[in-house]
């Protein structure tokens, strides 16, 4: 198991070693309902573990699973058919189904089906055919759903099959809280996502201001913020200097971990955005929105939206924007302006970046007579030439180490010019917090966080009433 470099020493050796290992021992859009096999087509996004999924949604019924897998074309002679169930659309879609041909290119006695729901139903659907013992053999997953499905009993506890393979996670990026449960893997990584900086050039240069360097601290993007906002007569803003989301996950978390905070203990027993790091992290915060006012509001967004702008980045209404990496492509194909990506700056107060990151996991069902086969695609999905292909046009950021930094022709090879931060970013990111109550443990710190964003509480009151809420979900256990 790899654990993530504290050092651009420790990161380096790492990244060497990486790049010279054979990795491992063996081998959005429209929506739509109920699942589709191959060619994929269905939509989804890259997962956030929505609260409602178990409740809402469209309800799947155990004879639905059934008739649509019996629907699949029969093996040949000699095979066996693995059913592999996500919910990829579109040019993710499509890497992926080039990812599986090649494995199935390499083990031609292994045959998969995909079974493809979106997002929005897809943990739904699971939990159905868990019950109706219709559900399929593997899945890709997300994070608190590992921890949720693990107590359940409806995952095939790894343990033994990747001791019995020795497989070596090394160039591998991990995430414990993710893929284990009560110190047994339940999961493996597929691809993985971190937070960056996200930048308009063209805006920069037009303001005549210096473009973010690995030196910058929160201090520096304050003054270049306020350079790069820009106010008409009447006092709108066309240009809000930067934006850090009330979100976890490619907002306020990242500014936490660089500022020596967190936004709960390790115990997952207390909430702690009180305290000194974390709330002097979302004090900064505040004070972009509502002192210095180069950051928008929650009323200031909103209107944006209502004004038809879907993404104020490529709407050229961002100078700065700290999101996560799966949001490079879209960049990529809808920018009109030059742009890049830098480290979210260092915190003045300790002097180091912070990012948070979550490596997406893959699992296998604990009823499944096809556990060894799963296994190898797993594994093979893994390995360096699967990661290549996942990314292409930056469509997954790889969690083998060497695919992610290989710069001649693999996923920190430019556009844009420095996108190789984003895996010099994994030196010092820190993971997420996973547990079975997890989304709506952060579902009430947004939900009170917001109040601060919107400009009705200050950040102090709104952060001791996130940790009133959180703790309220943490007890429950």
């Amino acid at each position: 198991m790899v654990q993530v470099p504290r050092s651009r020493r420790q990161f380096l050796v790492a990244l060497k070693s990486a790049m010279s290992i054979g990795l491992l021992t063996a081998c959005g859009g429209s929506p739509q309902n109920g699942a589709a096999s191959v060619p994929v087509t269905s939509a989804a996004s890259t997962p956030a573990r929505s609260a409602a999924t178990r409740s809402s949604g469209s309800a799947v019924t155990a004879s639905q699973l059934a008739s649509s897998s019996a629907a699949a074309q029969a093996p040949a002679a000699g095979q066996t058919t693995i059913r592999l169930a996500h919910w990829q659309s579109g040019l993710s879609a499509q890497l992926f189904d080039k990812v599986y041909t090649r494995f199935q290119q390499l083990t031609p006695a292994i045959k998969i089906t995909q079974e493809v729901t979106p997002f929005a139903q897809f943990f739904q659907r699971l939990l159905t055919g868990f019950a109706g013992g219709t559900a399929p053999d593997c899945f890709h997953s997300s994070g608190n759903y590992v921890v949720e499905f693990a107590q359940k009993g409806t995952l095939l506890d790894l343990s033994s099959i990747i001791t019995s393979n020795k497989v070596d996670f090394s160039g591998i990026w991990v995430e414990d809280s993710e893929m284990k449960y009560q110190g047994k893997w339940y999961a493996v990584p597929t691809w993985n996502t971190d937070d960056i900086l996200y930048y308009n050039k063209t805006a920069f240069q037009n303001a005549g201001v210096a473009e973010p360097t690995d030196d910058w601290t929160w201090n520096d993007m304050l003054a270049a913020a306020q350079k790069l906002t820009t106010r008409g007569s009447d006092g709108t803003v066309s240009l809000w200097g930067v934006q850090i989301p009330n979100s976890v996950q490619g907002g306020w978390a990242s500014m936490i971990y660089a500022n020596g905070g967190d936004y709960m203990n390790a115990e997952q027993t207390k909430t702690t955005l009180d305290q000194p790091g974390a709330l002097g992290a979302l004090q900064f915060i505040y004070e972009l929105m509502q002192i210095h006012r180069v950051m928008p509001t929650a009323v200031d967004t909103a209107e944006l939206a209502k004004a038809g702008v879907t993404d104020p980045l490529t709407a050229g209404r961002f100078a700065m924007y700290t999101a996560i990496t799966s949001n490079v492509p879209n960049y990529t194909a809808s920018a009109k302006f030059d742009w890049d990506i830098a480290l979210i700056p260092k915190s003045p107060t300790t002097g180091k970046n912070g990012s948070a990151y979550i490596v997406q996991p893959s699992s296998i069902t604990g009823t499944t007579k096809n556990a060894d086969k799963c296994f190898q695609l797993l594994q093979f999905t893994m390995n360096a030439e699967a990661q290549q292909i996942l990314a292409t046009d930056k469509v997954k950021f790889p969690v083998n180490i060497a695919a992610a930094s290989d710069a001649h022709g693999g996923y920190s090879t430019p556009p844009p010019a420095h996108i190789g931060r984003a895996v010099e970013t994994m030196s010092f990111a820190k993971p997420f917090h996973f547990f079975a109550t997890g989304a709506d443990f952060q579902t009430k710190l947004q939900n009170e966080l917001n109040k601060a964003y919107l400009g009705q509480t200050t950040m102090d009151q709104a952060a001791k009433q996130a940790v009133t809420a959180g703790d309220g979900v943490l007890a429950q256990g």
